[in-house]
């Protein structure tokens, strides 16, 4: 399949709108773009750890954006979610509290593994678009949304790719600056 030059304008646009909005929060680190060869995927990425990656992906050919965490590990892919589930808590339960705490209620928000005997793991979810230009800045909701879903998976996967290594946050204690 090969992109028009407005689908591509539509899905570049989009892109560099994610790493704008990242650029403000230090959590997200450098957005990185990836754009398969044969135009499947287009996305930009944010390492989060040794090999994974929080991805907004845009899929032309369904049409759709899959907002989530690729690792090119699927073994640790497997460890991320059993590490999650491990609290009794599912990983739909978890991410729907992260989008509330995000301001978006989704309570069950489709989650789909994909690559998982592959070179790559994916924990997605997926916004459907009637074609691609929904991503155009008029369409706001798909953008909001994207956003919103980017930062409830930063939030489930900060402990497992943003701690110390003994799944505790260091914390900061402005007290103990001013002693």
């Amino acid at each position: 399949m090969s992109l028009s030059d407005e689908d591509r304008a539509e899905v570049d646009s989009f892109l560099d709108y994610v790493a704008d909005f990242s650029d403000s929060d230090d959590r997200y680190g450098l957005a990185v773009r990836l754009e398969r060869e044969d135009e499947s995927l287009f996305a930009t990425r944010f390492e989060v750890g040794p090999s994974a990656w929080l991805e907004v992906g845009v899929w032309p050919s369904v049409p759709e954006v899959r907002i989530g965490v690729v690792t090119d590990e699927p073994a640790t892919g497997e460890e991320i979610v059993a590490g999650i589930e491990a609290d009794d808590v599912s990983l739909t339960d978890a991410l729907a509290a992260a989008l509330v705490d995000a301001g978006l209620n989704w309570p069950e928000p489709p989650i789909e593994k994909d690559g998982v005997t592959t070179e790559e793991f994916r924990l997605t979810t997926p916004i459907e678009l009637e074609e691609l230009s929904d991503l155009d800045v008029g369409f706001l909701d798909v953008r909001d949304k994207s956003m919103r879903l980017l930062e409830a998976y930063l939030n489930v996967f900060a402990a497992t790719f943003l701690s110390d290594g003994d799944d505790e946050f260091e914390d900061y204690d402005e007290d103990e600056e001013d002693e």
